[in-house]
């Protein structure tokens, strides 16, 4: 599953979109990242778990709103 990375979406779509079901943003940082879920939240912003789509290896990494 692939997480919007709209701010005010985050809605959860399939893991072969490209683009959000809900609010039509990209779902790839860069073309390159894609956000998995969410992992945390706070005053200053947004932390979620997302996946190196150019590393063969497919790393996990963190995206901070």
């Amino acid at each position: 599953m692939s997480l919007c990375l709209n701010p005010d979406c985050l809605a959860v779509n399939p893991e072969t979109h490209r683009f959000c079901h809900k609010c039509g943003q990209k779902l790839w940082l860069k073309g390159r990242y894609q956000a998995l879920k969410l992992i945390g939240q706070g005053g200053f912003g947004k932390t979620l778990l997302a996946v190196d789509l150019d590393k063969p290896s497919r790393l996990h990494c963190v995206i901070k709103q």
